[in-house]
């Protein structure tokens, strides 16, 4: 049994997309991921790889008919949720994450700063309000 599990791409410091939109399946038998990319000649499939994910954690399925707030409109929320939470920060590249995650579809943006700090906005795909934020210092003090 497979089921669509998440959107990936790439982004870059201005939370703009860097990269075709990878698309995941979990497989629950296996505990795997199997990545689709889309390519010139269709769609690239990735070798299944392991779950990122806690081991309490389980891999929900991404219901893309609830899902009510576009990339784009997502986008315009995290870049005003980054400038509003994180203003002294340099923003470096990161990454954004369609998934359903403990019940709820979240817009889940990641980046590096430059003080190399994890800076994370999610955006509720339903709503479209903040679900939450966090900042996690990546070098120990």
């Amino acid at each position: 049994d497979s089921f669509l599990s998440h959107f990936f791409s790439p982004m870059s410091a201005t939370l703009e997309l860097k990269g075709e939109w990878e698309v995941g399946y979990y497989s629950k038998d296996a505990d795997k991921i199997t990545v689709f990319v889309s390519s010139a000649n269709g769609f690239e499939i990735k070798p299944a790889d392991d779950v990122f994910k806690k081991p309490d954690e389980n891999v929900e399925a991404l219901k893309l008919v609830d899902v009510k707030v576009s990339f784009s409109d997502a986008q315009i929320k995290a870049k005003e949720q980054y400038a509003a939470l994180f203003p002294s920060e340099s923003i470096g590249d990161g990454f954004v994450v369609l998934q359903s995650f403990k019940g709820k579809i979240l817009w889940n943006f990641s980046s590096i700063s430059k003080t190399l700090k994890f800076l994370n906005v999610k955006i509720d795909a339903i709503s479209g309000e903040l679900a939450s934020h966090q900042t996690i210092s990546l070098v120990q003090k």
